[in-house]
């Protein structure tokens, strides 16, 4: 059972990062947080690829006043550095 637990983590199906990060980005685009409570710095520096990629797709809303509040704090996000963090 461990092998097969080791075995799936490695995978990118259960790769906790990508599952923090969905976890994550569905409260935001849900509505259970709101832009302005929401990490983004999570995503850009704790979420590997996925939380990179998940700023990209978040910097691309647009239609709604919320949607673009999370587009420019996404894109600021995506900006930051290592420095920053």
């Amino acid at each position: 059972f461990a092998g097969l637990v080791l075995i799936a983590i490695s995978t990118p199906l259960a790769d906790p990062a990508r599952l923090a990060v969905q976890a994550q980005y569905s409260r935001l685009v849900s509505g259970r947080v709101g832009p302005d409570a929401f990490d983004y710095g999570l995503l850009r520096f704790e979420g590997a690829r996925y939380g990179r990629e998940a700023l990209e797709r978040l910097a691309r809303l647009h239609g709604t006043p919320r949607d673009n509040d999370i587009a420019q704090r996404a894109t600021a996000a995506l900006a930051l550095t290592d420095a920053d963090d």
